[in-house]
């Protein structure tokens, strides 16, 4: 475990940060605007006053002739560092500065886990993500994975392998792999029909209370069944690392039956577009914008 003075001297001094093509100086405006107008409630690992020091030491930096799309670009690498926090579990990031009711320990929850982590990936220093990744899958009861992971659908694994695309860091993706299968393995219990499709309630798909379903409905949604399909294909893929021929089987063999099920089964051919299936059978008269996210995962004929 580092020190947070320890941890924070790295983020904000890593290792061949020198930019390459772009002058850093001339972004460093959005930040000061940033800056300018918060008030800054709360301040963890990294304050306003070292955010853009951050950013340029993590960061790619971004040019876009679009200013409004440069401007966002930095804007959420601003806010992303807003939730970076030293706890005694090691670093783990918020979804919410303010603490929130439903978060678990260190205020964090887990339905934003699968983002921080497709973001995060492109940092220089991928430390306190591993020492987060690892908060998930190894603080709760036995060193397993945290009590409130399943309090919100997931694709961590997708996330971790995309991650692994990127870092190229082998070991740490190879060493959470039966995690992963175990997590898989209790979605399974917790979510899925005896027809292999999973169902969720759309508050814990991240989605509030939708048109398409409600707090307490066991609908079947193009969400949820994206995301295990796109996870049990990176296990397969994770497993082919380490060698585990068997588990590389087992889920390519699930992650291609689910995707047939669902393809067919949420797919409107009247609305030409992915749709909820409500527990009745029925389509959901709505054409929402989760009807996207199998394209999100690549999974879309």
């Amino acid at each position: 475990m580092f020190s947070s003075v320890g941890v924070l001297g790295a983020l904000l001094n890593p290792v061949h940060a020198e930019p390459a093509v772009l002058d850093a100086r001339d972004y460093a405006h959005h930040v000061e605007r940033f800056n300018a107008n918060d008030s800054e409630d709360v301040v963890n690992l990294i304050s306003n006053a070292n955010a853009w020091q951050w950013i340029v030491g993590q960061a790619p930096l971004f040019e876009c002739p679009a200013s409004v799309l440069e401007e966002v670009y930095y804007f959420r690498w601003w806010t992303y560092r807003k939730h970076i926090k030293q706890t005694s579990d090691g670093l783990v990031l918020t979804e919410f500065i303010l603490p929130v009711s439903h978060a678990g320990p260190h205020n964090t929850i887990s339905c934003a886990l699968g983002h921080q982590i497709a973001e995060g990936r492109w940092l220089r220093d991928q430390r306190f993500l591993d020492e987060y990744i690892r908060f998930w899958f190894r603080s709760g009861d036995d060193g397993g994975r945290a009590t409130h992971f399943h309090k919100f659908s997931s694709w961590a694994a997708a996330a971790l392998y995309e991650r692994y695309l990127v870092t190229g860091d082998r070991d740490f993706v190879v060493d959470l792999l039966d995690d992963l299968v175990a997590d898989f393995r209790a979605w399974e219990e917790e979510r899925q029909q005896p027809d292999r499709l999973f169902w969720q309630h759309d508050v814990k798909d991240g989605m509030e209370e939708s048109i398409s379903g409600g707090r307490r409905m066991q609908n079947i949604r193009p969400t949820i069944n994206s995301y295990m399909t796109a996870s049990a294909r990176a296990i397969a893929r994770i497993a082919a690392m380490a060698d585990r021929v068997e588990l590389e089987n087992e889920f390519a063999e699930k992650a291609d039956l689910l995707r047939s099920k669902w393809i067919d089964y949420l797919w409107d051919d009247d609305a030409e577009f992915f749709k909820v299936r409500l527990e009745n059978g029925q389509f959901s008269t709505a054409r929402e914008a989760i009807g996207f996210i199998p394209w999100a995962f690549n999974l879309a004929e």
